[in-house]
């Protein structure tokens, strides 16, 4: 999931910012230090790596990057993300940022909000579609049509990682 600075964001405003590459707002550093001193009173457990542009807040299983235009919490498709544990500081890390002036979008279901939300039943959705696929891909036979599932899964993964350090390259230039 991404969060924009700016409040409710209507989805052909995030549409606009992907295919225009449009910056939203920048998020100031006294913001960033505001939503982590937040998340410290939430009694959430996590560890903290600054680097000169970002700062990523790693969990048990998932993680929270904090870069100069965005908020994206990664997590991934494990079961033990299913948890009411993991769910509930994903809900609080979510309330959190909408709060704080925040959209947030789910690149998976296409979905934009800005308001409070049930990650629970959204990641069980997005759970649900992906984890047959996965649970197949393990399966490790020569089976060709898995084999072209994994190779385009691959792909979609490196493409992403491709166009994040584009967009990253592009903000440190500018």
């Amino acid at each position: 999931m991404t969060f924009y600075n700016k409040k409710n964001m209507t989805t052909e405003e995030v549409e606009e910012f992907f295919e225009n590459e449009k910056i939203v707002e920048e998020i100031d550093s006294k913001k960033k230090l505001k939503i982590i001193d937040e998340l410290k009173k939430e009694n959430l457990q996590f560890e903290i790596e600054n680097s000169e542009n970002d700062i990523e807040i790693n969990f048990e299983t998932f993680q929270l990057s904090i870069f100069n235009n965005e908020i994206s919490i990664s997590i991934p498709y494990w079961e033990e993300n299913s948890s009411e544990k993991v769910i509930n500081e994903i809900n609080t890390i979510c309330s959190v940022l909408l709060k704080n002036g925040m959209t947030g979008y789910d690149p998976q279901s296409e979905i934009v909000f800005g308001e409070e939300f049930d990650f629970g039943e959204m990641y069980a959705t997005n759970f649900d579609k992906v984890s047959p696929i996965l649970n197949d891909i393990a399966e490790e036979d020569d089976n060709p049509k898995r084999r072209k599932i994994l190779l385009f899964f691959g792909l979609l993964v490196l493409g992403l990682a491709i166009f994040g350090l584009i967009q990253l390259i592009k903000l440190i230039f500018t």
